[in-house]
């Protein structure tokens, strides 16, 4: 492992923060670390930079005539911010091993499985010279903002990019030593939120009888939910699909086990607006509304004792398969229009990102579901346990602009264990997980070549 090792030191070096304006050289950088690497390999490589506000997607093949079938690997180089920096117990952006763990910004998320499936990729091709199948990479530095430019990205190579399947390592497994194969994410919308109620603050000596705009937007946020936590907007839950039998079986057998669900976040309990379902499913199987952020007034040092005259909210939506993104979203504003004071002003914009994706395996096609079912051998014998299938409750906004663009579904494979701490301070994960991760790519890809 110690190139792996080696390789995973130099990556995490590159503070990859696309939401950072001022880190644009570093993800040119890193692209370009990238690129090299892939070459390397044997892979025809191409930056793709159409604007400069676009950070670069790193496209490589290495194709075959009369492929027995064309795959291509997806994943991203960005990073989540660090902050509270005060919180991490080791530099961010130097690869760090305590006992056999690998700590590091993007070390779980995403370069570390990326890294996975590369150098799986990599020792199969050492095994097998004449590798007989066609082989894409899209690498791209943007994911962590939404992927503003992918879906372009996309439809520019369409021509190229005549697959059988996507393969995406971004996806979470169960603990430490059970995978998962993720058959369905939540697509996601994001609300921004302004009230006001004067035109300036004012004294807080008229307190008790001008309008104070934080209260009224946390007396409107206060009613998206109800009492048992269900969101309280109409139609919400309209067109979602029931889960299979089969599905909740697997989310009571992680109950039964006691997973530790709750325990990994530090939470003693949760109330579950659902009882018919596992609380370990809620997430996966139902839509949801959260607020993410909500400020307004004095926000310094010291006491300023104003009515503030405006407040702000930033929520977000994530929508399950069967509903639709555009019909929720004005179901939302429409509720907080139809919900606010008299006084108040409100303004509120949606923007959506994707759809909820789903795979029908119904509609597959029979090399998909080849390629998927020797994913399954692969995890199962490089983990000593059959992965899951489960939907999830996150959302990979390519997933379905793969699907939407070149009809193209995705085998989405999670190996990173819920106690990862992604997007949190220290995050994390084992060693020998992701040689585990490597070990599964390298026997997927040898398979394909005994078709």
């Amino acid at each position: 492992m110690g190139q792996f090792v080696e390789f995973l030191k130099n990556f995490i070096a590159f503070p990859s923060i696309s939401s950072d304006p001022s880190m644009k050289k570093s993800m040119e950088e890193t692209a370009e670390f990238l690129s090299v690497a892939l070459g390397k390999m044997g892979l025809a490589v191409k930056k793709i930079v159409p604007s400069e506000e676009m950070s670069p997607i790193v496209f490589a093949s290495r194709t075959v005539s009369d492929g027995k079938a064309s795959i291509l690997l997806y994943g991203h180089y960005d990073v989540q911010p660090c902050e509270p920096l005060e919180q991490w117990e080791s530099d961010p952006f130097r690869l760090t091993v305590k006992n056999g763990v690998l700590f590091g910004r993007g070390v779980a998320d995403d370069k570390g499985p990326l890294a996975a499936m590369l150098f799986g990729l990599a020792d199969a091709w050492e095994v097998l010279r004449n590798f007989p199948v066609n082989v894409h990479i899209a690498v791209e530095g943007e994911e962590e903002v939404g992927s503003p430019n992918f879906a372009a990205f996309l439809a520019n190579h369409a021509g190229d990019l005549s697959i059988d399947a996507a393969i995406i390592a971004d996806t979470g497994g169960l603990s430490h030593s059970m995978p998962t194969l993720t058959t369905a994410l939540r697509s996601v919308i994001e609300f921004d939120i302004s009230l006001r109620t004067c035109q300036r603050d004012l004294h807080s000596g008229f307190g008790g009888c001008l309008p104070n705009a934080i209260h009224e937007l946390v007396r409107l946020c206060s009613q998206l939910h109800g009492a048992d936590g269900a969101v309280a907007v109409d139609g919400f839950y309209d067109g979602m699909a029931e889960p299979a039998e089969a599905e909740l079986s697997t989310f009571r057998f992680l109950e039964g086990e006691k997973f530790p669900f709750l325990e990994t976040f530090g939470i003693a309990s949760a109330d579950n607006p659902f009882p018919n379902l596992p609380i370990r499913s809620v997430h996966a199987l139902r839509p949801s509304l959260e607020i993410n952020g909500i400020g307004g007034g004095h926000q310094g040092a010291g006491c300023k004792t104003i009515i503030p005259c405006v407040a702000m909210a930033k929520m977000t939506a994530r929508v399950v398969a069967g509903q639709s993104p555009a019909k929720m979203a004005e179901q939302v504003c429409e509720f907080l229009r139809r919900n606010r004071s008299s006084h108040a002003e409100l303004t509120v914009g949606a923007a959506i990102h994707g759809h909820p994706y789903g795979i029908d395996f119904s509609c597959t096609s029979p090399r998909f579901s080849h390629l998927f079912r020797a994913m399954e051998v692969a995890l199962g014998s490089a983990f000593a346990s059959e992965p899951r299938h489960l939907r999830e409750g996150g959302s990979i906004g390519v997933v379905s602009a793969l699907k939407d663009i070149i009809g193209a579904d995705s085998i989405l494979v999670g190996i990173v264990p819920p106690d990862a701490q992604i997007h949190g301070p220290n995050e994390h994960i084992p060693l020998e997980i992701l040689a585990a991760g490597r070990r599964a790519f390298r026997q997927f890809f040898l398979s394909l070549c005994n078709d």
